[in-house]
């Protein structure tokens, strides 16, 4: 059996609220707006590129936001401590 990682979400049923594909809105305060849902939140935060960010929150399902997200330029911080922006993302 591989213990190679699936692209189906991880948590399901009752945990489903923990899934970055959970389709519950997030506050981003970086932007002042409510986003949708979580993937679309981890993938716009590793960019400061304003177009490859709008290009990111586009996306139509939490799945294509994050082969966007494998696209943008990654923050010149994202290696040393940039991570931890989704950590400030609000639920509402």
């Amino acid at each position: 059996m591989s213990n190679m990682p699936t692209n189906r979400p991880m948590f399901r049923g009752g945990l489903a609220f923990l899934s970055n594909y959970d389709p519950a809105p997030f506050w981003m305060p970086q932007f002042q707006e409510t986003v949708l849902p979580g993937e679309h939140t981890f993938n716009v935060l590793k960019t400061i590129n304003p177009a490859e960010q709008a290009h990111v929150l586009a996306a139509p399902t939490p799945g294509e936001a994050k082969g966007c997200g494998r696209r943008v330029t990654l923050r010149p911080d994202w290696n040393t401590g940039g991570r931890v922006l989704p950590m400030r993302v609000y639920r509402t």
